[in-house]
């Protein structure tokens, strides 16, 4: 029979995929801002063991100068805490929604 100690528990909490990550980005914005979910984009990068950089971008409804539909983008850096992905960041902004 194996042993495990808390210390493993909580490595083993920690190792999220990019597809996880991309996949909670994705759900909290489409939450947040019904609208972005049909052209909602996030990508996620691992810079350490409970780092991730995301970006995220969608068209909102506002035209440039040119009559082309505006494009907003984001990059954040989340965390790992308590093997639980830190969405603060997110919450704390204030995205354009339509």
């Amino acid at each position: 029979m194996e042993e495990f100690s808390a210390t493993d528990q909580t490595v083993a909490f920690s190792e999220y995929t990019e597809a996880q990550v991309k996949n909670e980005v994705f759900d909290l914005i489409s939450f947040l801002c019904p609208t972005t979910s049909r052209n909602l984009n996030v990508r996620s990068k691992r810079l350490s063991s409970n780092k991730w950089l995301i970006n995220f971008s969608y068209q909102i409804q506002k035209l440039d100068e040119f009559g082309f539909p505006m494009q907003y983008s984001h990059s954040e850096i989340l965390l790992i805490k308590n093997g639980e992905l830190e969405v603060d960041p997110i919450l704390k902004l204030d995205l354009p929604c339509d």
